[in-house]
């Protein structure tokens, strides 16, 4: 029955219709490779309350989205609202222009989304996308030892003597180093 309404508003159009809320809007995933293609689309419904996607649901939606392939995983980057903000009485002004990008808008990183009222004409497509490129997982570097400063090795060996109630450590020269504490010479 909701086409029917629909069909009822569009015969209607000639009419002042005020701009409604959207219950739901388009969400579209684009992933991009490496070489700058597009690769993969996927698009979804995402349920609007109060004019607004939290972000909460924005992170989440991100974190659903995102997939890695052997070799390479694809990083959210980049989220734009295409949404047409009209009043019937502009729409006869709009169709002789030349297109612009006026209807998009760049949103920051995983914020709130606000979702502006638009007449029911344009509900289907107003849009949120959300970019995905892909980056090399990169080769695993094995962990650098903080011992071994500069690439040089050390290769001592310590003892402990002890004597006359004195505890003493020789390295590999046998020369003795005085300690900072008076009953314990480091050597």
């Amino acid at each position: 029955m909701k086409w029917i309404e629909e069909e009822e508003n569009l015969l209607k159009i000639q009419r002042n219709h005020p701009k409604e809320s959207m219950a739901s809007i388009r969400c579209i995933f684009v992933y991009i490779n490496k070489n700058d293609y597009i690769e993969q689309v996927v698009t979804d419904k995402e349920p609007v309350i109060n004019d607004c996607i939290t972000k909460e649901r924005v992170l989440r939606l991100v974190e659903e989205r995102r997939h890695s392939k052997p070799n390479a995983r694809y990083v959210f980057r980049d989220a734009c609202i295409f949404s047409v903000d009209l009043t019937p009485d502009q729409i006869p002004m709009f169709s002789q222009d030349e297109v612009n990008g006026r209807f998009l808008t760049k949103l920051g990183l995983l914020e709130d989304i606000s979702v502006p009222p638009s007449i029911f004409l344009f509900h289907d497509l107003n849009a949120v996308y959300f970019f995905f490129y892909e980056e090399d997982m990169g080769v695993l570097v094995p962990p650098k030892s903080i011992l071994n400063k500069g690439g040089r090795r050390y290769n001592t060996t310590k003892r402990v003597s002890y004597s006359n109630n004195k505890t003493r450590k020789q390295g590999t020269y046998g020369s003795p180093h005085p300690s900072l504490f008076n009953d314990v010479v480091m050597i």
